[in-house]
């Protein structure tokens, strides 16, 4: 009895549950049923795949971690490389597939909402230029709110050739303004044949800067006193490439090394006339420094008085403003930061000219008349001396290139004796530099045989012709 009691028990328990599914399967529409029929057997849509209709229109192609990939079958995330008019096929989906070419989503999903804002893939897409092809897939039998994307990038063309050609080594490398804790290094170019991104700078073999492609020093700082060091430069471009070191040896100076004291010049001497105009002697004329040091103008005086002023103007040049007729001697001091050194230099003033002559002066540039200075030409200057005396005179014509500090560059001259009441023509010239910014030829008239034999009494007053 108590065994068929509880068969009966288990039968009545089996038909309730059989009552419980066939009403769940009766709330089910058909077609859910069988998508989920279609999904259990099949899973969620493949992402579409692109290929090439012609192999041979692909030149090369690689996936998103820069592998090659070969054939003409491509996925989600590979560049490709085509030849213009390239045709592509969208497929490997058992749905729809959408694509766009403007980087944007061909399908969007708002809950059960679905926006198609792609095109509806039909025919093959042609390549005409650099293009993302976006390609998801629309199955009605799935939730394409996670259907599959597929992103293409076609590019137009070869592909780009990798760049392993490195920099050559740099034009040289110097220092200067070495001390007991530094020096500063100075370079020239390196060339690339894509192009330099900037410079290495080493020392002892370990990279201590790193600076751009239009730098060309380096303050090396920090460093012992009395130690050798090895510098190296080279420069590097934006693949990576290193040209070679182009090294320099230095040794820091001692403790107890003196800076070196700067080397006097020998300073030509300086001519004005009463009344002229002043002139201008730079530093750099009055000296130079074997370790680059800063030169100024400590202090200058003259021995003769009456003859000219001499101030110091800025520190770095020695203004002379005449007053008297009469020669002097200027004496500066020029100082390196560590060292002074006395600079001496003669100051010639002559007064103005007096009516005994009658003096007129043109210029000509490759004989044509010219009021500036032209770079490269050949400039005469044409004196007409009349001599107004009752004596035989000898006269000279000296004209005389100077630069922007005042310095002479270049000088011609010619002498003639001019009889009493007589007339006589005077030229004398030279070819111009390249770059005449800032110069200034001077033409005057002396009485004498030449530079070394006159009295520097002048004949004529100073005509002078600038640069444009």
């Amino acid at each position: 009895m108590s065994g068929h009691t509880v068969n009966a028990r288990n039968q009545r328990k089996f038909l309730s549950f059989m009552l419980v599914v066939l009403m769940v399967f009766a709330l089910v529409p058909i077609a859910a049923l069988q998508s989920m029929a279609a999904l259990a057997a099949t899973g969620a849509p493949a992402s579409p795949t692109a290929s090439v209709t012609v192999a041979s229109d692909v030149y090369a192609a690689q996936d998103s971690g820069g592998n090659a990939v070969t054939g003409n079958v491509f996925n989600n995330g590979d560049t490709i490389y085509v030849k213009s008019g390239a045709s592509v096929s969208l497929s490997g989906v058992s749905g729809d597939v959408y694509y766009t070419t403007d980087g944007t989503a061909p399908i969007t999903v708002s809950g059960s909402t679905y926006t198609f804002s792609g095109t509806l893939y039909t025919t093959p897409i042609v390549i005409n230029a650099d293009t993302t092809v976006t390609a998801q897939v629309y199955d009605s039998s799935y939730d394409t709110s996670v259907s599959q994307t597929s992103i293409f990038y076609f590019k137009v063309g070869q592909p780009p050739m990798a760049d392993t050609q490195a920099p050559t080594t740099v034009s040289g490398i110097t220092y200067s303004n070495l001390t007991q804790t530094s020096v500063q290094l100075d370079w020239g170019t390196a060339t690339d044949n894509v192009g330099v991104v900037g410079y290495y700078v080493y020392q002892d073999n370990y990279l201590i800067q790193t600076v751009a492609n239009n730098v060309y020093l380096y303050d090396a700082t920090g460093l012992t006193a009395n130690t050798q060091y090895t510098f190296s430069v080279a420069a590097f471009d934006a693949a990576g490439n290193v040209g070679p070191l182009t090294p320099i040896t230095i040794t820091t100076q001692s403790s107890t090394q003196a800076n070196p004291a700067p080397t006097p010049n020998v300073v030509q001497d300086v001519y004005l006339t009463v009344g002229g105009g002043s002139a201008t002697v730079p530093v750099t004329a009055l000296a130079t420094d074997s370790d680059g040091d800063m030169l100024m103008v400590a202090n200058a005086t003259y021995d003769v008085p009456g003859v000219a002023n001499v101030t110091v103007s800025s520190m770095h040049d020695i203004l002379i403003t005449p007053v008297g007729a009469g020669t002097t001697t200027v004496t500066a001091d020029v100082y390196d930061g560590f060292n002074t050194v006395p600079v001496t230099f003669t100051v010639h003033v002559t007064n103005v000219v007096t009516n005994n002559f009658t003096v007129s002066t043109t210029f000509k540039e490759n004989n044509a008349a010219v009021t500036s200075l032209a770079p490269g030409g050949l400039l005469e200057a044409t004196s007409t001396v009349t001599n107004n005396q009752t004596t035989d005179q000898q006269a000279i014509l000296i004209v005389a290139l100077y630069d922007s500090q005042g310095t002479m560059q270049s000088v011609s001259f010619l002498s003639k004796n001019v009889a009493a009441g007589a007339t006589e023509n005077f030229n004398a010239g030279f070819t111009l530099p390249s770059d005449v910014t800032g110069y200034t030829v001077k033409a005057f008239v002396w009485d004498g045989t030449d530079l070394f034999n006159t009295t520097q009494q002048p004949l004529s007053n100073v005509v002078q012709i600038p640069s444009p």
